[in-house]
């Protein structure tokens, strides 16, 4: 018995999660990736800012380890007319993927539609807007797929790049300020 509680305590160093998998890697043990969306029942906030003066972004990395995330935007106005919208990094925010094409839609029609990143509303402005858009399977060698806040709900996948994201910017769309708001980023 005293085996048994000296390996448990040897092993709650790499985690002590209930139900997590450890696997052999190249330098040692490791929490195992889940394969797919995560196991976690429960979201968790890990970003919870209410802007107090204009700026161009919120900025949030360090994001590899998660399997989904929500992102909550409400009531954010800005300086010019844009669509508030996110973007993801891959490099813990060294590089932003921002060009059209970066990510995609397909139409109602089934046409490609290139697109800069995720939208949380519809219809340019400057006035108070807000919306929730979902990420998932960022832990799959498939695109990070987006349910964003354009009408119908539209899917947006991201296709840069198939490495996990590690950052996600909240912004503008016409590269301006954003003036005040909240930004919510929860993950599991």
């Amino acid at each position: 018995m005293p085996a048994i509680t000296d390996v448990s305590e040897t092993l709650d160093v790499i985690t002590k999660t209930p139900g997590e998998t450890i696997v052999r890697g190249p330098d040692g043990w490791v929490p195992a990736q889940a394969p797919g969306p995560s196991l976690a029942a429960n979201w968790t906030v890990i970003h919870d800012e209410t802007l107090s003066s204009p700026r161009s972004s919120i900025d949030v990395t360090g994001l590899g380890a998660w399997n989904e995330f929500l992102l909550f935007a409400q009531s954010f106005t800005a300086s010019s007319t844009g669509v508030r919208f996110a973007q993801v990094s891959t490099d813990n925010g060294a590089t932003w993927h921002t060009n059209s094409g970066d990510y995609e839609a397909f139409q109602d029609t089934g046409v490609r539609l290139p697109r800069s990143g995720f939208s949380f509303h519809g219809g340019a402005t400057t006035a108070a807007r807000g919306g929730i858009v979902r990420l998932t399977g960022n832990q799959t060698p498939m695109p990070l797929n987006g349910e964003t806040g354009e009408s119908n709900r539209m899917m947006v996948s991201f296709v840069a790049s198939e490495a996990p994201i590690s950052g996600i910017r909240f912004r503008n769309s016409v590269f301006t300020n954003i003036d005040n708001g909240r930004f919510i980023l929860a993950a599991r």
